[in-house]
């Protein structure tokens, strides 16, 4: 059966060599099961080399403890932001809700422009006056005048990599992806504060040098991460217009912030079946904490 086209490497001109499905006889029953992957409209799944990206919104589980109601409709306008750019960047959401989505682009500058864009645009968002009254959910401004933390963001981890297994759910319709490469972009994920993108050196290794020129790239270290032997060296990234969050992201990495790492659990692909991150957001970045030189907190 057809499946469509695919083009040749990035930037090589040329025709599209059309793709077909093969299956013996004995199993024309599973054609239909492929072909919503395949259908002209649905976003093809990426395959072979991919860049993962997690993504978390820890900043509207405060707003549930002060408003439930208005928790619901600020997290709807981060989701509906992440979904109203992903197809601009050839991204493809695995899965995905109240901030919380595992999301696969095929090239990684578009998964690295996309995280960039991101933090933009809810910067920009319509924002309730009570979210923007929460402690954490301010805004901010840097010396030249620029908004750098302004309502709900959200934290991003990615690697890039080849996955082990892909299974492609006709029930919903959704490519799921399994390996090493979606376990270090969750975990990288975990080392991540809101507003904070961090990536690993696979990603940094893949990216253009025309998407080198957009952000501003700074390590936080070599990590042992949690259900990975060995170290991964972990790097930030934002664009030149929000290099204040630099500063902002260690006040919290330095203040009580818990990170996601510390309590990730039950990803789909990852460790279980469930998809869930962190309900504590004890920290308060209005407050300027600093890390002593013995390793203690001060103010």
């Amino acid at each position: 059966a057809p499946v469509g086209c695919i083009a040749g490497p990035k930037g090589t001109p040329g025709p599209t060599t059309p793709l077909v499905s093969i299956l013996p006889s004995i199993l024309a029953a599973r054609v239909p099961e492929f072909t919503p992957m395949y259908s002209p409209g649905s976003p093809r799944p990426p395959a072979g080399c991919v860049t993962c990206v997690f993504t978390n919104c820890p900043g509207h589980l405060s707003l549930r403890e002060f408003d439930l109601g208005l928790a619901k409709e600020e997290i709807w306008k981060v989701d509906r932001s992440i979904r109203s750019l992903l197809g601009g960047y050839q991204g493809y959401e695995s899965k995905g809700h109240a901030g919380k989505f595992m999301l696969m682009f095929q090239d990684t500058d578009s998964a690295v422009a996309f995280s960039m864009q991101l933090q933009r645009k809810l910067l920009d968002e319509q924002w309730d006056q009570k979210t923007l009254q929460q402690p954490a959910l301010t805004e901010q401004k840097d010396e030249a005048g620029n908004v750098y933390n302004r309502g709900l963001s959200v934290s991003v981890g990615m690697c890039t990599g080849v996955p082990v297994m892909f299974y492609f759910s006709p029930v919903n319709g959704q490519m799921d992806y399994f390996g090493p490469v979606v376990n270090r972009a969750a975990r990288i994920a975990g080392k991540a504060v809101p507003g904070q993108i961090c990536l690993s050196m696979s990603t940094l290794d893949a990216l253009s040098d025309e998407m080198r020129d957009t952000h501003c790239a700074h390590s936080l270290g070599s990590f042992t991460l949690k259900g990975i032997d060995e170290t991964h060296e972990v790097f930030q990234v934002l664009p030149f217009d929000l290099t204040a969050r630099f500063q902002w992201c260690e006040r919290m990495r330095s203040g009580t912030w818990t990170t996601l790492d510390e309590t990730l659990s039950q990803i789909p692909g990852v460790m279980t079946s469930e998809h869930q991150y962190s309900d504590r957001m004890p920290w308060s970045p209005t407050t300027d904490l600093s890390v002593c030189s013995d390793g203690s907190q001060g103010s």
